[in-house]
């Protein structure tokens, strides 16, 4: 056997002894997002940490339960949907935490029925549709974008939720930018010029991006 094997089972067997205390510390948070008192999916839920570093999140499902993994800790928890207020809380997850049902306030003036004509999700990827919304019309497209499912933007940082790396690319080209330029460049768009936003939370030989990343596809009207 050579150095290498050797080192490989070792490397396996500390893992397998170390999972049991990977499971305990690691918490639940749970509930349903309800908009109107109904339950509201493809709705963006993430924790921050005291950083400012969103640490986990999740979409949720087409029932707007949400189920979010993470270690325990002081966080806050951030709720985002098309129309309606952000929605935050202080959560101490010492333990499994369930919110119950959270009621999201709906924007004065805002038809929330529209969202569900923007919003749309695919077998692996959610869209919005931009310029189709005349709400986005006097906004730019860094503006836009927290109401994108399963994107956060955090003192001018963005994430997609679940993933450790963000991947932006503007009709089909990656943007190698740092976050000050990066920042600018999205401004500087109209959001009437942009077609759609596609978020891709699960890595496809479509998206071409590793697994720890998120891919945030943008196709702007040139």
């Amino acid at each position: 056997m050579t150095i290498i094997e050797i080192s490989k089972k070792h490397l396996i067997l500390a893992i397998i002894a170390m999972l049991p205390y990977l499971l305990i510390s690691q918490v639940q948070l749970k509930g349903t997002v309800q908009v109107n008192s109904e339950n509201t999916p493809h709705a963006t839920v993430y924790i921050v940490n005291d950083n400012d570093k969103v640490v986990a999140g999740t979409v949720t499902d087409g029932r707007g339960y949400l189920n979010i993994w993470t270690y325990k800790g002081n966080y806050t928890a951030v709720i985002t949907y098309l129309g309606c207020e952000t929605w935050s809380k202080k959560v101490n997850l010492k333990k499994d935490v369930r919110l119950g049902d959270v009621a999201l306030e709906v924007q004065s003036g805002y038809n929330i029925a529209n969202s569900k004509k923007y919003i749309k999700k695919h077998d692996t990827y959610y869209e919005i549709l931009v310029n189709a919304n005349k709400d986005f019309h006097t906004k730019t497209l860094f503006d836009v974008l927290p109401n994108a499912p399963g994107v956060a933007v955090v003192k001018d940082e963005i994430f997609v939720v679940g993933k450790e790396k963000v991947v932006i690319m503007i009709n089909d080209e990656i943007v190698n930018l740092s976050k000050e330029k990066l920042i600018t460049t999205l401004k500087s768009f109209s959001a009437a010029d942009v077609k759609n936003i596609e978020v891709y939370l699960k890595s496809t030989p479509q998206s071409k991006v590793p697994d720890k990343a998120g891919l945030i596809k943008i196709v702007i009207n040139i």
